[in-house]
Formats: structure tokens, sequence, C-alpha cells
């Protein structure tokens, strides 16, 4: 079984990191994000922990376009999807 991961909410994600309206934000495997102590956050974490943490300064730091985002998110989606991979063959 062959499955894509997608970051949820690109556009949204998208505005949020470009405004820099965020300290940290959490992804998680499935591919929904939530900015740091947000309802959202704190309701997801409690079932798992993100796979992935993205500090606002780092972020601002390497990922300044629309161009740079875009490159971002495919990153994010690379990573979810090599993590996938890596669960399913060991769950094999």
């Amino acid at each position: 079984m062959d499955i894509d991961l997608e970051l949820q909410e690109k556009e949204v994600f998208r505005e949020i990191v470009w405004e820099g309206n965020f300290d940290r934000i959490a992804i998680w495997l499935d591919g929904e994000w939530s900015v740091f102590a947000s309802v959202h956050y704190e309701q997801k974490k409690k079932d798992e922990e993100p796979v992935y943490i993205l500090q606002q300064q780092q972020v601002m730091d390497a990922y300044s376009s629309d161009e740079t985002l875009d490159f971002l998110i495919q990153e994010i989606e690379d990573m979810l999807n090599a993590r996938m991979r890596n669960s399913t063959y060991e769950q094999a």
C-alpha cells in the first residue's frame, strides 16, 4: 500500500508562516499541524507526540519568499512520507 501524506491546510499554514504569527508549529505524522499552545495542539498532543517542530526564527531565516515556503512544505511532506514508509517497513 502506497500512501502519499500531505501537509493539511496548506494555504492557512503558508499564511501563518508568512506573517510570522507563531513561536513554534507542531506537525504530526498524519499531516496535521498546529501552532503550539492552541486548543488543537493540546487536543492532538493528548493522543500522540508531533514528529516535527518548526521554530519561528529558523523558518523566518530560511524561508522568506513564496517559492521557499513551497519548498518548506515539500520538505515537510517528504519527511512525513519517509517516516511513514519507515514505520510501515518496521511493522511488516
